[in-house]
């Protein structure tokens, strides 16, 4: 390790220290000061022989009228759902009203499975759900209840109970806005 002397210290200290002044003092020097400004628009604004200004009144088209009218009423609306949100229409389930068919209480109604749809993988092969830490195609059963996925877009998948004809879809969660 080399001790440095003093001239090196004060090299290294005028080579950061020499651009800085050079710029400031450039700048002060070329800036006029506010005083002179302020003058030489009171002797340019007495120069003209226009003692006051005349306010400024444009006339507006019908057209414009509804314009800003119809702007006003845009500024009292609230802001809807933010726009990066994708919104997932989901329909509701009709009821389908008490049960007086004795077949049909020998079968009870087999409520949709209770998963948690991860995320939608799209490949060139066809589309694949993670579901429960699984992966699932078309076609695939999901849990003990007989529920088959019968397709699977962008972000939900439909499952089908075979011989009922019911369907259900599987949605994947919308981020939890803050």
């Amino acid at each position: 390790m080399s001790v440095r002397g003093p001239r090196a210290l004060s090299m290294d200290l005028g080579v950061f220290l020499l651009p800085l002044l050079l710029v400031k003092g450039t700048a002060i020097m070329v800036a006029e000061p506010a005083q002179v400004v302020a003058a030489s628009t009171a002797i340019v604004a007495g120069s003209t022989g226009v003692d006051s200004v005349a306010e400024y009144k444009p006339e507006w088209t019908l057209q414009q009228f509804a314009a800003a009218a119809y702007i006003d009423q845009l500024r009292e609306l609230p802001f809807g759902p933010s726009p990066l949100l994708h919104i997932v229409e989901r329909q509701p389930t009709p009821n389908p009203g008490p049960n007086t068919d004795p077949t049909v209480n020998e079968n009870p109604i087999l409520p949709p499975p209770d998963v948690n749809v991860k995320m939608i993988l799209k490949s060139r092969s066809g589309n694949t759900a993670l579901i429960n830490h699984r992966r699932y195609r078309v076609g695939d059963a999901i849990g003990n209840d007989g529920w088959i996925i019968e397709s699977i877009s962008t972000r939900s998948v439909v499952v089908v109970l075979p011989g009922t004809g019911r369907t259900a879809t599987l949605s994947v969660p919308l981020p939890r806005s803050r």
